[in-house]
């Protein structure tokens, strides 16, 4: 009996009821596998993006297999170095580093990545002239039709955010793009939800061509300024973790093939999704029927907040005879927008009937709120209990 399988997961929800999370470990080990031997003939440093799902047992689990932890905030790091991370395998981003989280950060090793101006101020502050590496987010365009990256520095001013650095005595240490795998279209919406798009897994070439800019860059800087880069970082948008053998030679080779005069910068990938979707299940049962093709389940937009923008796909586990039709599927939310499925094709369904949301595993149990309900317990692989 898998632990995601079908039997299982009906034996947890009668166990325990609905709405339920399960997360499966070992999926996370084989996934983090997968995503070693893709990367494994290039110099990569993967790390996990943990804003994906930060839960305890998962952090530890990827620490474990030796990976190392992306962090978007101080309290993240916290995190990071709670699941067993050590300094050095820790990269933190993020617009928002207080000075504690700036000091504990340099004086652990970790890998720092500088957003703004004004954080290079304080970077260079809080650094007090010591000779500290320091990495830079930049941004340029790679996307038609969706609104401007509003993180790190145009690809017009790394040079000078640069020179600022050797100026203050700090070391430029690398280079860092990532492209939101939510992106928000530049037309206004008349629904703000429906102006993001969730685009994942990027396309290969897209990444290509991510990697293909910044190293240009990264040489332009190097030969301005008289530099050499440690890395470069290309954010997430991996797809899943099986399929990532093609992704790592497209991110890799416009690295491997540029000019640099001496070994290629380390590249540095940031997979969220691909270590997590699949890892997580939500387990929920109909609470109503309100009537030929619509249902009520106990799990919402509160659970499951993607779903504002993007089709939940929707599993049935018990066997209901009848034929397929297309159901709605509302949440318990006293809310119009709470909407799971419009057209789920799905048999006449009775209050008690089992349903999962398969690869559900990323953002959705991190961004999930208290909003009128409690939020569900995760129970995860290895532990008789839910927390």
């Amino acid at each position: 009996m898998t632990f995601l399988g079908d039997d299982n997961l009906c034996r947890v929800a009668r166990r325990y009821g609905t709405p339920l999370w399960v997360y499966s470990l070992e999926r996370v080990r084989q996934n983090a596998a997968w995503l070693r031997e893709a990367f494994a003939p290039y110099p990569t440093t993967i790390a996990y993006a943990m804003k994906a799902c930060a839960l305890p047992q998962v952090l530890s689990t990827v620490a474990e297999a030796g990976l190392s932890l992306e962090a978007a905030s101080g309290h993240e790091y916290v995190q990071a170095r709670q699941a067993g991370a050590s300094g050095e395998r820790i990269v933190l981003n993020g617009p928002l580093k207080t000075d504690d989280d700036l000091v504990r950060a340099f004086e652990e090793g970790a890998l720092v990545n500088v957003d703004s101006p004004s954080e290079l101020e304080q970077t260079i502050r809080v650094a007090g002239g010591r000779p500290l590496p320091v990495g830079l987010r930049v941004h340029f365009p790679v996307l038609e039709g969706h609104a401007p990256d509003r993180f790190g520095f145009p690809a017009d001013g790394v040079g000078a955010a640069a020179r600022r650095l050797l100026e203050a005595g700090l070391r430029p240490a690398g280079l860092h793009v990532h492209v939101g795998s939510y992106t928000v279209s530049a037309a206004p919406a008349r629904v703000p939800a429906h102006a993001v798009d969730l685009i994942w897994p990027k396309p290969a070439d897209l990444l290509e061509r991510v990697s293909a800019g910044l190293a240009r860059l990264a040489l332009e800087v190097e030969r301005q300024l008289d530099v050499v880069f440690d890395y470069l970082d290309v954010g997430g948008g991996l797809p899943p973790a099986q399929e990532a053998h093609e992704y790592a030679a497209s991110v890799y080779g416009p690295i491997a093939k540029a000019n640099w005069g001496h070994a290629p910068p380390r590249l540095v990938v940031e997979p969220g999704r691909a270590l997590v979707a699949d890892a997580g299940v939500l387990l929920t049962s109909v609470a109503a029927v309100r009537g030929p093709g619509a249902v009520v389940v106990d799990a919402g937009i509160n659970c499951l907040p993607t779903a504002l923008w993007k089709e939940v796909s929707l599993a049935l586990l018990d066997a209901v005879p009848g034929e397929a039709q297309p159901t709605t599927v509302y949440g318990p939310l006293c809310l119009q927008t709470d909407v799971l499925a419009r057209s789920a094709e799905l048999p006449p369904l009775e209050p008690g009937a089992l349903l999962a949301v398969r690869a559900a595993g990323a953002y959705n149990l991190a961004q999930s709120s208290e909003f009128i309900f409690e939020k569900p317990p995760v129970i995860t692989e290895g532990h008789d209990r839910p927390s």
